[in-house]
């Protein structure tokens, strides 16, 4: 009996969204699929980093309470 991996809905989401980024940089040469996507993720980068700044922030703060 062969078993066969489970795949998760978020995998195979996963899956479906890189090859939707592919087709739309596939043309491009490789220096502008950097820039392209670099210009896509920016936005969650900076996201990220807000988030992060926030929670240190909040670490520094508690550590100051007596």
């Amino acid at each position: 009996m062969k078993l066969e991996p489970a795949i998760s809905a978020a995998q195979t989401e996963v899956w479906a969204w890189k090859e939707r980024a592919y087709e739309v940089i596939k043309h491009l040469p490789p220096e502008e699929w950097l820039a392209a996507i670099q210009r896509q993720t920016r936005p969650l980068a900076n996201e990220i980093r807000v988030i992060i700044a926030a929670r240190e922030a909040a670490e520094v703060a508690a550590a100051s309470r007596p």
